[in-house]
């Protein structure tokens, strides 16, 4: 496989690093000795990853969220880490939150806040299901 991005994710969990080689998605844990992988359908496309905001996804749930195109749409999916996913006694699953319209713009940013999604690109600022904030 070719690597396409290298995310490096610095924030208080066991995980150090992210890589993406196309559609497979690698979790490299420092807290066990272990890799998870999550591989996306042939049919979708990671757009980026979505920065965590809330206390509760950065130190309980350890929930990492991505954006995904499929279809005519864009999807923001959770996968929430765990020590139980670590030691091999729960399947790594993803879950999809919403859907929403494309935006005219490639992001640049995302961050999840609460229950929303925030897509900066280089003129405008999306919020999925709500709308276009132009950028002065």
């Amino acid at each position: 496989m070719k690597l396409t991005q290298k995310h490096n994710i610095a924030r208080n969990d066991p995980f150090f690093a992210v890589e993406v080689f196309e559609n497979r998605i690698e979790f490299h844990s420092i807290a066990v000795p272990t890799t998870l992988a999550y591989e996306l359908p042939i049919e979708e496309r990671l757009i980026c990853f979505a920065e965590a905001c809330d206390k509760k996804d950065l130190e309980e749930t350890r929930a990492f969220y991505l954006v995904v195109e499929k279809g005519e749409k864009l999807w923001l999916r959770k996968i929430v880490m765990n020590l139980e996913k670590l030691v091999g006694e729960e399947e790594l699953k993803a879950e999809d939150l919403y859907s929403f319209e494309k935006p005219e713009e490639a992001t640049e940013q995302a961050l999840v806040v609460g229950e929303k999604l925030y897509l900066k690109s280089e003129t405008q600022i999306v919020v999925a299901k709500e709308g276009v904030v132009e950028l002065p």
